[in-house]
């Protein structure tokens, strides 16, 4: 590894991908969020994200998300309760159709997050696959869609 630091991928597109997987694997999320308003309507919406607060490592993130040709949004987070915290970066990918391009995507890279990225695909399909007689997303879910929101936002209680 003469000339790299450890937070730096090897040369080609394929390394690039691995070393993606692996640091998503360690610092990535994918979950499901949860908004209810106050008529009662339930909105649930998937994400696929990765944060972190080492601002040299978000342009590798950002090339290797180019590499797999993956949609995704950067957003910068200052520490609300203490300035002693280092602004953090996220990088998100959200939505029914751009998280199930994702997940099929990564899921023969990922380790870890692997039974994850499973939920997420059988998700995103099951969504996707409802005819859409109601507004985009407010179609009831099913029995098997709520096991699968109810496994993915488990694993992220704090979102609840």
């Amino acid at each position: 590894m003469s000339g790299q630091t450890a937070n730096q991928p090897g040369k080609t597109d394929e390394d690039l991908k691995h070393w993606f997987a692996g640091f998503f694997d360690g610092e990535g999320t994918i979950f499901v969020g949860k908004t209810t308003y106050k008529t009662g309507w339930v909105n649930y919406s998937p994400k696929i994200s990765v944060n972190n607060t080492d601002v040299p490592t978000l342009p590798i993130v950002e090339a290797a998300l180019k590499v797999f040709d993956l949609p995704y949004h950067v957003q910068w987070s200052e520490h609300r309760r203490s300035s002693k915290h280092a602004p953090r970066w996220m990088v998100n990918i959200a939505g029914w159709k751009r998280c199930l391009r994702a997940a099929q995507t990564l899921f023969e890279y990922l380790h870890t997050k692997r039974t994850q990225c499973e939920d997420m695909l059988e998700l995103c399909h099951l969504r996707l696959a409802q005819d859409r007689p109601l507004p985009y997303g407010r179609h009831p879910h099913t029995p098997r869609q709520l096991e699968l929101i109810s496994h993915l936002r488990g694993r992220h209680t704090h979102w609840n």
